[in-house]
């Protein structure tokens, strides 16, 4: 068997060039895990409509300290404040299934480092009897703490402001 490599008079000399493909190889592996690194803080944070959907479902169904889970940190105490307070419990007893709204989920919107996704609020017939509306529009504002959406009830609470405001008529806005 002949030794490997190239001859240089009567010995042989091992070639000092590795094979492309261990380059290859190696480039293939650092690409992927930089993609997998890329993916992993891009795109594996939960979209802020699923972080709406249940915080809503929490909101119906009063469960504070669920909707604590979903808020802002500056915000959560409150909710934090409701689950333990004695006379908020006393509400659940209260309330009419038949009176409780379902939601619908529109587009998410993304504006300096927030997020709105566009809510509507379809009422009940007897709610909606009473209001003069069948729907209304409830966005909700998220914001980014550490990787993750919370809904910021401030912002909300603000922007839900305006849309109510475009339900009522001029006319009534002004009057005494």
């Amino acid at each position: 068997m002949k030794p490997s490599g190239r001859p240089v008079g009567e010995q042989y000399v091992r070639s000092s060039h590795k094979s492309p493909w261990l380059w290859i190889i190696i480039v293939a592996v650092v690409a992927a895990g930089g993609l997998g690194a890329g993916w992993y803080f891009v795109w594996s944070v939960t979209p802020p409509v699923e972080v709406v959907k249940p915080y809503l479902e929490a909101q119906i169904n009063m469960d504070w300290a669920t909707m604590a889970k979903y808020v802002t940190e500056k915000d959560r105490g409150k909710l934090e404040g409701l689950a333990t307070n004695p006379r908020a419990a006393k509400l659940e007893p209260e309330r009419d299934p038949l009176m409780l709204p379902t939601f619908t989920y529109g587009e998410t919107t993304y504006q300096d480092g927030k997020a709105t996704v566009a809510v509507t609020a379809t009422l009940p017939a007897q709610m909606s009897a009473m209001l003069g509306v069948k729907e209304l529009p409830a966005p909700c504002v998220l914001v980014k703490e550490g990787r993750e959406w919370k809904v910021d009830l401030k912002a909300s609470e603000t922007a839900q402001g305006k849309e109510m405001e475009k339900l009522v008529p001029p006319a009534a806005v002004n009057l005494p």
